[in-house]
C-alpha cells in the first residue's frame, strides 16, 4: 500500500523510499495514471522534499511542494473559481531529458482530501 493514494479526480501516489536526518529531508517516488478514451499514461518519477516544505504543503501554509532544487513538483493553483492540482513530473539522464505538467481541475472538496492525504501521513520528524 502506499503512504499516499489519490484514486479521484487522477490515480496518484506518494511512496517516501529514503530520508535524510542531516537534512531533515525525503526521497519521494510518485506514480501517476490514467486511461482514458485517446490514450493512457503511467509515469513515474522521485524527488527529494525538504521535511520543512512537506510540513507547508500538507496545512495548505504553502501551494506548492518542490525539491530541494526548488522546483515545484505539486502544486495547487486557483484561476479565477477554478482550483487545479498541477504536477510537474521532471526526468533526466546523459541523453534525455523530460519536462512536464499535468493539469487536473478538483473541487473545493478533492483538495481537502488530497492536503488530508499529507497531513495524514505518520511523520517521524
Amino acid at each position: 500500500m502506499s503512504d499516499i493514494l489519490i484514486t479521484n479526480p487522477i490515480y496518484f501516489t506518494v511512496d517516501v523510499i529514503e530520508n535524510d536526518d542531516k537534512l531533515p529531508s525525503l526521497k519521494l517516488t510518485c506514480r501517476i495514471k490514467n486511461e482514458g478514451l485517446k490514450g493512457d499514461f503511467d509515469i513515474r518519477f522521485n524527488f527529494w522534499v525538504s521535511c520543512s516544505d512537506w510540513d507547508l504543503f500538507a496545512t495548505g501554509k504553502s501551494k506548492e511542494l518542490s525539491d530541494l532544487s526548488n522546483f515545484s513538483r505539486i502544486e495547487i493553483i486557483s484561476d479565477n473559481s477554478d482550483l487545479y492540482f498541477v504536477i510537474n513530473p521532471v526526468f533526466s539522464t546523459f541523453n534525455v531529458s523530460l519536462n512536464s505538467e499535468l493539469k487536473i481541475k478538483i473541487s473545493e472538496n478533492d483538495l481537502n482530501c488530497i492536503l488530508n492525504q499529507f497531513l495524514n501521513y505518520p511523520k517521524w520528524w
